[in-house]
């Protein structure tokens, strides 16, 4: 079966991804250039900026997988028994274990992240799904009778997410000291905003 073009096309984005996701692992954001990940990937440098557009932008698609993966283990993962403050919590300490991995290149994807509009931002499809899934668990928390069936499930979840999202960013940029006060302060930000 011969390729389609479009196919060519996604198996050189999905290589040029991947040759800048290794790299920003090696060698770190700032360090990697354009021309290095066009030698890792088999292309020119124009084709780099053709298939991912900007360096920035390759960091946010580097990410991707990591980030579906990510969401898709916490989600499965909620124990129903668990108060939904808590249970948020679990979810949102899956995103904090990824950024652990490498926090100075993780700092650099929140801050793309948090720059750039749903327009612009290739991951928003990841993250409005993301927030969706909340949603669909408060509404099912809320039936279940563990919540006042006054609760907006789609506003529970884009305020817990925003919750999670100040905590995240006030951790990586050091106004949290650290991963065990950034826990604390999550779990009682939930806990307050759930009461």
């Amino acid at each position: 079966m011969r390729k389609t073009r479009k196919d060519s096309g996604e198996e050189t984005r999905g290589r040029i991804v991947a040759a800048a996701r290794e790299l920003f692992r090696e060698r770190g954001f700032d360090a990697t250039s354009a021309e290095q990940i066009a030698a890792r990937a088999g292309v020119a440098k124009g084709t780099v900026f053709l298939h991912g557009g900007s360096k920035e932008r390759l960091l946010l698609l580097a990410y991707e997988a990591d980030v579906l993966e990510t969401a898709t283990r916490a989600l499965a993962g909620i124990d129903p028994a668990q108060p939904l403050p808590k249970a948020l919590q679990a979810v949102f300490t899956h995103f904090f274990r990824l950024y652990e991995r490498d926090v100075v290149l993780a700092r650099r994807f929140v801050k793309e992240q948090v720059v750039l509009t749903h327009a612009e931002n290739p991951l928003a499809p990841l993250t409005l799904d993301f927030v969706a899934r909340l949603r669909d668990l408060i509404a099912i928390r809320r039936e279940d009778g563990e919540l006042d069936p006054d609760v907006d499930p789609a506003l529970g979840a884009q305020s817990s997410y925003a919750l999670y999202q100040g905590v995240l960013v006030g951790w990586l940029a050091g106004w949290i000291p650290d991963a065990a006060t950034r826990d604390r302060i999550l779990a009682g930000t939930l806990a307050l905003h759930w009461s």
